[in-house]
């Protein structure tokens, strides 16, 4: 099933171009990963579809399950079931990691949380290698790395989306972390579900079921293979692959 299309989808922030004449397909079952040197659009393209206002469609659309999804918030996105891990992740002092996941239970999914969700938490936190201790704590304030990117992916987990966008998840983690988290990635994609990744990370790429490799560069998508693709880069660099791109 066709998930998320992208038609000749061109960008601006504070009115410099990030990103031009993008168009990618993604459809249910399918990880797309997202590759190009820096600043060559990968965050852009994701905050995006997201519906980050910072970032001003100056042309094509964005659909998601058949729906033009141009005009809604990054909120109404998310009630959609499109859902995103940031590169840095807060910390918030104040608000326990419990009255958090309660809130995004009204706000994203419109729930009222009762006795089974309370019940359900120390499941979900033991899922994705947290201690029930973390529930009762600022939201990821003092947590390590890891702790951060299980977090996120514990909120991915309650939400339950439909498309996952991970913004270089890998960031500052060592390869037990990598394999930690995705290792929880590959339980959480199931077959109606689909994935965007940014990563540099090839223990990333070489741990998920990667279909699709597309090539950033200058804000425009100059190439899209498969895994072949990744391992011609990973051998060879950008710099032939984008020569006279």
């Amino acid at each position: 099933m066709n998930l998320l299309y992208i038609q000749n989808l061109s960008v601006n922030v504070n009115e410099k171009n990030v990103l031009d004449d993008i168009n990618i397909s993604v459809n249910s079952g399918e990880v797309h990963v997202i590759l190009g040197p820096n600043g060559s659009g990968k965050s852009s393209l994701s905050m995006s579809i997201l519906g980050n206002p910072k970032y001003t469609v100056t042309n094509g659309d964005i659909f998601f399950e058949g729906e033009r999804i141009n005009n809604l918030t990054s909120d109404e996105r998310a009630r959609k079931g499109i859902f995103l891990c940031f590169q840095q992740v807060e910390e918030i002092e104040g608000l326990t990691y419990k009255d958090y996941l309660r809130e995004l239970k009204i706000k994203v999914k419109n729930e009222k949380p009762n006795l089974a969700f309370n019940m359900s938490l120390n499941k979900k936190f033991e899922d994705v290698g947290l201690k029930e201790s973390h529930m009762m704590r600022y939201l990821n304030e003092g947590f390590s790395g890891g702790e951060k990117k299980k977090s996120e992916l514990l909120q991915m987990k309650f939400l339950d989306p439909k498309l996952i966008i991970l913004d270089e998840i890998d960031s500052g983690l060592d390869i037990d972390a990598i394999r930690s988290v995705c290792s929880i990635l590959k339980e959480l994609l199931t077959q109606d579900k689909a994935a965007i990744i940014i990563t540099h990370r090839e223990e990333v790429i070489r741990e998920l079921n990667v279909t699709h490799v597309h090539v950033l560069k200058d804000g425009r998508n100059v190439k899209t293979g498969c895994i072949e693709l990744f391992n011609e880069i990973n051998k060879n660099g950008y710099s032939t692959l984008l020569e006279g791109k």
